[in-house]
């Protein structure tokens, strides 16, 4: 936790802790995606409180096919993402880091 230099006082955490198990399940993309996501995810020992998917077209349909399989209640949440604004500012940090590094000494 921060601490307030004004005070001695611990700074306020939004939210309770969390111990977050994070898993990471690779499967192929296509037709079968949504399927093949949803069996991985049924064979963990303890079904995620939630999941993160690329895109909405890859999450629709695995929300489908987990309402479809399971009956559970599904919510669905995005996020917009502005891709040019990330790109830029990773190359804006990655020319700050650049510029301050130290050459290369030749070997040769």
């Amino acid at each position: 936790m921060r601490e307030d230099r004004a005070s001695s006082a611990p700074a306020r955490r939004w939210g309770p802790p969390h111990d977050f198990k994070w898993r990471v399940v690779s499967v192929p993309r296509g037709k079968t995606f949504a399927d093949s996501a949803l069996t991985a995810l049924l064979a963990l020992d303890e079904f995620p409180d939630a999941i993160c998917c690329q895109m909405d077209m890859m999450a629709i349909p695995l929300v489908s096919s987990t309402i479809r399989r399971t009956a559970d209640t599904v919510n669905l949440t995005t996020m917009r993402q502005d891709p040019y604004a990330m790109g830029r500012a990773a190359a804006t940090k990655g020319h700050g880091s650049l510029s301050k590094a130290k050459p290369l000494e030749n070997s040769a």
